[in-house]
């Protein structure tokens, strides 16, 4: 059976851990079960698929974009607050609100930058704001609580980006995750050629066709563009 390991992903990796240990657990071969291979898959399967939880868990990419949204959507009330007086450009109002619309102005597009140009954009904006002139036409227009809440909502941001960079950077300083995936690919790759070996042998020719199907199933799954399904509801008995 072919075992092409580099084509999965991290967590495909383990979900094919599971798979082989799992049919393996579920035949009648007994040998298969005490054999040294097999005990040297549970094992690596038992050190990588921690490291895959983590980094899983620990992902905060839809907490930051959540975070983002909403710095987006003060700005955006902001925004609309001083554009909406200054359609009255004789009053006191509205020349304070043309006053700040030159500094929204620099900050461009939002829509059209990316979250880190965003981030800095936003950043760059509310130093503006706190600056002598801008800080009074932003008193004359009534909106502290709106420059506020924004100031809040990108304080928010900064702290869930942070960590999540924090938690990236701690994942990318370890080798013990490529390490250990380089183990348990090893580990599979030779448990599944013994298996391939014994497929001639009485009594092995099931287990030989399960795992087969088990990586005929994970190269369908890189195929489609999907992750491999993990064959069992419950964790393998690793």
């Amino acid at each position: 059976m072919k075992t092409n390991f580099g084509i999965y992903s991290t967590k495909g990796l383990d979900t094919i851990g599971r798979n082989v240990v799992y049919a393996t657990l579920q035949n009648s071969q007994e040998a298969a079960k005490t054999n040294v291979l097999f005990l040297e898959v549970e094992n690596e399967l038992n050190i990588y698929s921690p490291l895959v939880l983590k980094a899983s868990t620990t992902g905060l990419s839809k907490e930051e974009n959540a975070a983002m949204q909403r710095v987006q959507k003060s700005y955006k009330r902001l925004k609309n607050m001083v554009d909406a007086n200054a359609v009255f450009p004789d009053s006191e109002a509205g020349k304070a609100a043309a006053a700040l619309q030159l500094i929204f102005k620099r900050v461009g597009k939002l829509y059209r930058q990316k979250k880190g140009d965003m981030s800095a954009s936003i950043e760059n904006l509310l130093a503006e704001l706190v600056k002598p002139e801008p800080a009074t036409h932003i008193e004359t227009l009534g909106l502290l609580p709106e420059a506020e809440a924004l100031r809040a909502a990108k304080t928010a941001f900064d702290t869930i980006a942070a960590k999540r960079l924090d938690v990236k950077s701690e994942l990318s300083q370890t080798q013990s995750a490529s390490i250990a995936r380089k183990k348990l690919e090893k580990a599979l790759r030779n448990y599944l050629a013994f298996v391939t070996a014994m497929r001639e042998v009485d009594g092995w020719q099931d287990l030989y066709s399960d795992l087969n199907e088990v990586m005929k199933a994970a190269r369908l799954s890189v195929r489609q563009g999907k992750e491999a399904a993990i064959i069992a509801d419950d964790e393998p008995a690793v």
